[in-house]
């Protein structure tokens, strides 16, 4: 039954698919003056990467979401406090919208910077690997990863007594506004960029040099980073994107290179601590 409702939700995906497909295309071929990519088979490859991990997300996150949500939005004890019940049905539609990306991307800069952390980087990693980011590298995110995504947020913006549509609200526009920031375009909003964040912001997040490490955690309001002191933009955008870490580039691969880290990990301290004598580990 889940099986049939995922294969149904990824039919209907496709056409949403093909549009952002076209209007991604255009608009680079409208900044940068050209369709032509600088290394058209390596984005090819990278692209067949970001599509298989953006179908094996609608199979196994589908059913999944579908069987947490009742348990976090129905669960009167995640609903949070009366008081914050109370308060969010006083105000104005507009404003519970804004207090949720704001909160929303509160969580999610933190979450992410979890994310980057010795224990979670492993899975987040692939979300990095990417060499020709573009904005389809959105949909290449670890399933593990995605579903830590969408726990955490979904939990943490219900504790605080956020109403459903306004929880689903803030996912719709993070996901979209994910897309923009993810596409490789020159934008740095000029005097806005202190607010949001850009697309050229966002690739430092993703580039390949030491000086762009842990930085640039949040998705939607930079002043997040700039007042934690994870900000870094230079203006011009980043020559290269990718991982630090070797990464295969194929799919296969990267699903399982997490749990090939953890179990090489796992033999390492077998290892230590069966064979060696006491007082001699290291």
């Amino acid at each position: 039954m889940l099986l049939n409702y995922s294969l149904e939700h990824l039919l209907r995906q496709i056409p949403q698919l093909f549009l952002l497909f076209i209007f991604f295309a255009l608009l680079h071929r409208l900044i940068n003056k050209s369709f032509s990519p600088k290394k058209p088979a390596l984005l090819m490859q990278n692209t067949f990467v970001n599509f298989c991990f953006f179908v094996i997300n609608v199979f196994i996150m589908l059913p999944v979401a579908t069987y947490l949500s009742p348990l976090i939005f129905s669960d009167p004890s995640l609903k949070g406090s009366t008081l914050l019940t109370e308060l969010w049905a006083q105000l104005p539609d507009i404003l519970i919208l804004i207090a949720a990306l704001v909160f929303g991307d509160f969580i999610g800069y933190w979450r992410h910077r979890l994310e980057h952390s010795k224990v979670f980087w492993p899975f987040h990693l692939i979300h990095h690997s990417d060499t020709c980011m573009t904005w389809f590298s959105l949909e290449r995110i670890h399933p593990f990863n995605r579903l830590t995504t969408y726990a955490i947020d979904s939990l943490l913006l219900t504790l605080i007594g956020l109403p459903f549509w306004a929880i689903f609200a803030n996912f719709t526009f993070r996901y979209f506004y994910g897309l923009l920031i993810h596409a490789n375009l020159p934008w740095t909003y000029g005097k806005l960029g202190l607010i949001f964040v850009s697309p050229v912001m966002h690739r430092w997040h993703h580039a390949l040099d030491k000086n762009a490490i842990n930085v640039n955690f949040a998705s939607v309001f930079s002043f997040y980073d700039r007042l934690f002191k994870t900000f870094y933009s230079p203006e011009h955008q980043c020559s290269k994107t990718g991982a630090f870490n070797d990464t295969p580039n194929n799919f296969l691969s990267q699903l399982g290179y997490p749990f090939k880290v953890f179990f090489k990990y796992v033999r390492k301290m077998s290892s230590t601590y069966l064979f060696n004598e006491p007082g001699n580990t290291q």
